[in-house]
């Protein structure tokens, strides 16, 4: 099964390990693509990652890691996060904003300032190789769910800032 896993740290240092070790995978759980992201205290950056997809379906996973970044660290990541909360009233339905943001409010929700978040794009034939490589190195797996429905979550997600755009445009005029 195709899934995202998403993995917070506040170490550096061990996140960078782990996303070796992830480039370097070897068991039966095929790594497809991976991304460090980081909480600076000023927004969300892009740290490393990877993408080892090579069949017509590569761009997917990369873009999907790119739209949920873009997500996380553009204006509905910070509605979500209350870094601009006052924003929030330009909504129409302020809990359609919540409910409908599932990913993407897990990891602002985790991701505190200065930590780190590798996500990764797995095809796992059984989920217990990644659970347990985690539990050994004391990584605590905040999200995992398959690929397609993060996918969907993702094109919801753009389709909804693209409303709150237009919504916030017309408030302006």
């Amino acid at each position: 099964m195709k899934n995202v896993i998403v993995v917070i740290f506040s170490d550096e240092g061990k996140t960078y390990e782990v996303l070796s070790t992830m480039k370097n995978w070897s068991g039966s759980t095929k790594v497809l693509s991976g991304c460090v992201i980081k909480n600076t205290g000023e927004g969300i950056v892009v740290k490393d990652g990877f993408d080892f997809e090579n069949d017509a379906s590569g761009w997917a996973s990369g873009g999907l890691i790119g739209s949920l970044i873009g997500l996380i660290s553009g204006p509905l990541g910070m509605l979500l996060g209350g870094s601009i909360g006052a924003l929030i009233g330009l909504a129409s339905d302020d809990n359609k904003v919540v409910e409908s943001e599932k990913v993407i409010n897990q990891v602002i929700s985790k991701l505190d300032n200065y930590k780190l978040a590798l996500i990764l794009v797995v095809e796992e034939p059984n989920i217990n190789e990644i659970n347990n490589f985690f539990d050994a190195n004391d990584c605590a797996v905040f999200y995992r769910h398959s690929f397609s429905q993060v996918e969907q979550e993702v094109k919801e997600a753009e389709k909804l800032q693209k409303e709150l755009a237009r919504e916030a445009r017309k408030k302006l005029q």
